[in-house]
């Protein structure tokens, strides 16, 4: 898993140029022909590109609220991790009990767990005016990777040449 900016830099590394272009041409490498390389030399098969954002709430300018956009994956980051028997599936997930039962939520509000999956507990409660019935879904997941020994995280840094 990388970023589109660190793609970018792989495909203007000039090292990685000659090997797939090579030595006399000197042109951006394709997106295609990084893909073709890194899988057929390293077994890369499936890079995946995260450039998603989520907001923060930022300062308040002119009474009025900012938002300040986070990256979930770092720009200058690469993570290589291990699928099993070569497949797709990252990992898997480990299901657990939501806070609501640890705080003893479910003695003073109706909670009860469900029939379909033991880890989601259903927590109901009324208001009356207006009337309305509260009804919320909890539960706690945990996405794991099948081979956690198999996480390698870089970051690269600019040099200058010499």
């Amino acid at each position: 898993m990388t970023s589109r900016a660190m793609m970018n830099k792989l495909r203007k590394n000039a090292a990685l140029k000659k090997a797939i272009n090579g030595s006399l041409n000197d042109s951006l490498i394709s997106n295609a022909d990084l893909r073709a390389y890194l899988s057929e030399e390293y077994g890369l098969n499936n890079i995946v590109i995260n450039d998603a954002t989520y907001g923060v709430p930022g300062a308040i300018v002119n009474g009025r609220p900012t938002v300040t956009a986070k990256r979930y994956f770092p720009e200058n980051g690469i993570t290589f991790f291990a699928a099993p028997n070569g497949g797709t599936q990252l990992g898997d997930g480990l299901w657990g009990d939501p806070p609501e039962t640890d705080a003893g939520v479910e003695q003073n509000n109706n909670v009860t767990g469900s029939s379909e999956s033991p880890y989601v507990y259903i927590t109901q409660w009324s208001e009356h005016d207006p009337a309305v019935l509260w009804t919320k879904a909890s539960t706690l997941f945990m996405p794991v990777l099948y081979k956690p020994d198999s996480l390698y995280i870089a970051t690269a840094t600019e040099t200058t040449g010499t």
